[in-house]
């Protein structure tokens, strides 16, 4: 397993698309007015009227991110399609307050968040993902990479210093076995999470791996969606080195 420190930033997330085979229904969207002027100009294009891919299971958009892939480019948006910043934002303030027992006020110079058209590679079309990252007073800092169509948190990392877990769990002093018990609080966040962005029933979870030289452990989460697809998200967990993270 590479290390953690090489596999994510605690910025934001740099997505790739993969070599998808999906033929799947296509929706068109006109993009002409959410990018920005500067991103026109970059691209040397006036007007884009991109294929949207309206219809990919959450499981193939975890995969996007999950995979180093290759990918023909992406641009920031200024608006997303589905969601705005402050639905990012109150998708993030919920599912970590569920998570930590801690409601983080973000200020604006602690708080990034901005949509971003994915271009698929082999002309597969097109899609929206949020890249965000947010920073606490402590010090701790959470990213998250969001769908935008369903508001479905595909990705996320949480780092800060390994002595105070306490500034991110609010009853961490009653932590019998931490990495059992931040487990636990995970599942039940993004699952109360996926339940209400897309009526995701969750199915079970098994410990996968436990890196001993990263002091790590790492739990598989299993879950069906309401298309009746199951999709999976691992997360790995090291006290020592202060992070925790989904793959």
């Amino acid at each position: 397993m590479r290390k953690t420190g090489a596999v994510l930033i605690a910025t934001v997330f740099v997505l790739l698309a993969a070599t998808l085979g999906w033929y799947l229904p296509l929706v068109v969207f006109n993009f002409d007015d959410t990018l920005s002027e500067r991103k026109q100009m970059d691209l040397d294009i006036e007007r884009i009227n991109l294929t949207y891919r309206d219809d990919l299971s959450l499981a193939q958009k975890i995969d996007i991110v999950k995979y180093d892939a290759f990918y023909d480019d992406y641009i920031e948006l200024e608006k997303g399609i589905f969601n705005q910043d402050e639905d990012i934002k109150q998708i993030v303030t919920d599912f970590l307050a569920g998570f930590t027992g801690y409601r983080f006020n973000f200020a604006d110079t602690n708080y990034y968040a901005a949509p971003n058209l994915i271009n698929l590679s082999n002309n597969r079309g097109t899609i929206v993902f949020w890249f965000v990252s947010c920073w606490a007073e402590s010090g701790w800092s959470f990213s998250f990479v969001i769908d935008d169509k369903t508001g479905a948190i595909l990705n996320c990392a949480i780092y800060g210093d390994p002595y105070n877990w306490d500034d991110v769990f609010s009853d961490y002093v009653t932590f019998k076995d931490p990495y059992e018990d931040i487990c636990e609080k995970y599942r039940n966040a993004i699952y109360n999470h996926y339940s209400k962005r897309i009526d995701a029933k969750f199915i079970t979870y098994h410990q996968v791996q436990e890196w001993g030289e990263d002091d790590a452990m790492g739990y598989r989460m299993i879950f069906r969606d309401n298309r009746d697809d199951t999709f999976e998200i691992t997360v790995n967990i090291s006290l020592a080195n202060g992070y925790i993270h989904t793959f």
